[in-house]
């Protein structure tokens, strides 16, 4: 302790550090609201609960009092929607700077509103509107106004949809082969996210990019091509994207003109037909059958039709989940020369194949440049992880870059630069392995249920791979017949409606996946369906 003239200094020392500290948090507290929160003239700016600011324009006019004019405002708001029950309105003080009147004329507004039920104002608190409105105003409360039509002309887009429940309030739902996202490595990614932002590189991924994505991204799947899919390209043939769908969506833009012909798997995947559609492409149907799509049908179709471009998922096909053999896929890149057609392959989930071998994709047989190659990393990690890839001839990629840079400037630097990491230091392929390892097991316990409970299936082969299992349904059994019934009983299917043209009337089938269920929901779904047929 130490005391001059009698005096403490120690305990003065102490009391002064508090009150410097107490007056630099006011001061940074003050320049905060004067940068920050500085309202714009001639506005009202209401500090919402969910602490957005909602900024409402008012103009004074004369002939009535202006502390009624400002009420009458306020009240107008809620009764329009845009102010809510609980919204916090500015201080008497911050209101008569922003509007420039005195401090009293808005205390007059705020009690003439707290008169009539519209506010509640709190002692040494927050003046916000009313959480429990009375009868007589909140029945005058008009939504806000929603325009539903427009006199200006537009382009229409409708694509039938299956009616399809929500997937709320069911036991069991069984989705038409989605990974199981407990599985993802949301961990490993976390980190690689985290090491990102504390590198001190990490301001240049803030700013933009090239539309070809991340350079490392771009090399990870050049070195994935290379040595599990056999592709020998280069970076000018590739161009990373949001997903599959958006690189089905570029190759259909870039590749097609309206009147173009554009054959599809039937059944198969319909946002590949729309995105054809939506590019003035006419589709014609191919049926597929155990051996993948019917290539003796296409060489009908090329003597008859000048095809543009052919959509195929060779490797596991959807929704079937069959595996084209190789001698077709030889006479389908034969076709494609000699008749001179683009084939669009969709591999959307190459990794998860469980026969001896995995083939290779038709493009890394392609030796004319007749394959457009679009793969996808939400299968691997999580449908919500929208990275994709298309490849195809450096001619077109280039057309390819230029319309994504139209609508889609750059993908997500931070997501694709992560991904990139892992990819390239196994990260990915460990999970992949993990994850094969847990859909084999499933897949197994899903076959035997299906042999043992469902009707008619005692000899179901299993498929050579994919996250989803084809049940053909009996001609006796209707789609609708057979959603009812699983509905009422907890158990949500997809309609087999996804898949088929709505012209078709044959035969159906019903796609189960099963790799995000484990085995004992698998089962409980499985006899509820088993009910139904």
């Amino acid at each position: 302790m130490l005391k001059v003239d009698g005096v403490d200094t120690t305990k003065l020392w102490y009391l002064w550090t508090i009150w410097m500290s107490q007056f630099f948090i006011l001061l940074i507290v003050q320049l905060y609201t004067f940068f920050y929160r500085l309202p714009v003239a001639g506005q009202i700016v209401l500090h919402m609960k969910s602490s957005w600011d909602a900024r409402l324009q008012l103009t004074f006019t004369t002939g009535k009092a202006i502390y009624l004019q400002i009420a009458e405002h306020i009240i107008d708001e809620i009764r329009r929607g845009r102010l809510h029950r609980g919204d916090v309105l500015p201080s008497t003080r911050a209101l008569a700077t922003q509007l420039s009147v005195n401090r009293n004329t808005i205390v007059l507004a705020y009690e003439e509103l707290h008169a009539h039920g519209w506010i509640n104002a709190r002692y040494k608190s927050s003046t916000c509107v009313s959480e429990t409105l009375p009868p007589s105003l909140a029945s005058r409360i008009q939504p806000p106004v929603r325009h539903h039509h427009t006199a200006v002309g537009f382009n229409h887009f409708e694509f039938p949809k299956p009616n399809e429940p929500k997937k709320k309030g069911f036991q069991v739902i069984f989705d038409d082969g989605l990974p199981d996202v407990k599985l993802a490595p949301l961990l490993a990614l976390s980190r690689e996210y985290k090491r990102i932002f504390q590198q001190k590189t990490r301001w240049q991924l803030l700013g933009y990019h090239d539309e070809r994505g991340d350079e490392k991204l771009v090399q990870a799947i050049l070195h994935l091509l290379s040595q599990d899919r056999g592709l020998a390209v280069a970076a000018d043939n590739i161009c990373i994207t949001r997903g599959s769908q958006m690189a089905l969506y570029l190759a259909a833009r870039v590749l097609l003109h309206p009147g173009d012909e554009v054959a599809v798997e039937h059944p198969g995947y319909k946002p590949a037909w729309h995105a054809f559609s939506l590019a003035g492409a006419r589709l014609q149907t191919i049926p597929v059958d155990e051996g993948g799509i019917d290539v003796a049908a296409i060489a009908r179709l090329c003597k008859k039709k000048k095809l543009k471009a052919l959509y195929v998922t060779p490797h596991h096909q959807y929704p079937t989940t069959a595996t084209m053999k190789m001698d077709r896929r030889m006479q389908l890149l034969a076709l494609s020369e000699q008749y001179n057609f683009m084939i669009i392959e969709d591999d959307y989930d190459h990794e998860y194949h469980f026969g001896a071998q995995s083939m290779l994709p038709l493009a890394s047989m392609d030796q004319s440049g007749h394959v457009i190659y679009i793969g996808t990393l939400s299968k691997l990690v999580a449908p919500a992880v929208r990275i994709g890839f298309l490849s195809g001839p450096a001619s077109f990629m280039q057309s390819v870059l230029a319309y994504r840079g139209v609508i889609d400037r750059q993908g997500d630097p931070v997501m694709e630069q992560a991904l990139a990491n892992l990819l390239l230091s196994g990260e990915i392929r460990k999970h992949t392995r993990k994850a094969v390892n847990v859909y084999r097991q499933r897949r197994t316990a899903a076959g035997e249920s299906i042999r043992s409970l469902l009707p008619g299936f005692a000899d179901y082969a299993l498929p050579e791979g994919g996250m989803g299992l084809w049940l053909p349904l009996p001609p006796h059994i209707t789609p609708s017949h057979l959603i009812a019934h699983t509905q009422q009983a907890g158990v949500s299917i997809v309609s087999p409606e996804k898949y088929f043209s709505p012209a078709y009337q044959g035969p159906t089938g019903i796609r189960l996946g099963y790799a995000s269920l484990n085995e004992k929901a698998f089962e409980k779904g499985l006899r509820v369906l088993a009910g139904a047929l």
